[in-house]
């Protein structure tokens, strides 16, 4: 993606964008090259923000002033914890790979970029298969894997917008 995003080539990338800080900076770095005359256009596989009723929800909450509190509850549903979603190297795990979708729909309806983040995920392939076999004991078929906090800036005012457990 750098090598095409350095050409001048525009880049659909789907998501995850990077999996660490230095990947970032390294396709940041290839956007902002000063050398290219025409700066490539980069966009992520983020679709929820364009279904038609997440176009409605963004009309309806447009004309709304004041500060907005918003919450996103997700059953993402089982994955095996050797699944390579789960691979730091390939998937990056749940938050990255998956919780950015949320993180993305609630700031496309918020109108306004996250300005702090805080993630808990499981730490460890044993970790995630304890969280699953414990799912699996209690028979709910449910496990609580991820927890994501998001501030918003809005209106002038940080909003603090917790999102639940991925599955719970």
């Amino acid at each position: 993606m750098v090598g095409a995003l350095k050409s001048g080539k525009h880049v659909f990338c789907e998501k995850p964008l990077c999996l660490n800080e230095e990947e970032l900076r390294d396709i940041v770095r290839a956007c902002e090259d000063e050398r290219l005359v025409d700066k490539p256009l980069l966009m992520i596989g983020f679709n929820r923000r364009f279904a038609p009723l997440a176009v409605r929800l963004k009309s309806f909450l447009r004309e709304i002033h004041e500060p907005l509190a918003l919450h996103y509850r997700v059953n993402a549903g089982f994955i095996p914890a050797d699944h390579w979603l789960h691979d730091p190297e390939q998937g990056g795990g749940r938050i990255i790979g998956e919780v950015c979708h949320f993180v993305d729909f609630l700031t496309f309806l918020a109108g306004a970029a996250p300005i702090e983040m805080q993630a808990r995920i499981a730490a460890s392939r044993d970790e995630i298969a304890q969280f699953h076999a414990q799912a699996r004991k209690d028979r709910c078929g449910q496990e609580k894997v991820a927890r994501l906090i998001v501030k918003i800036r809005q209106h002038g005012v940080a909003q603090k917008v917790e999102r639940k457990p991925l599955v719970e």
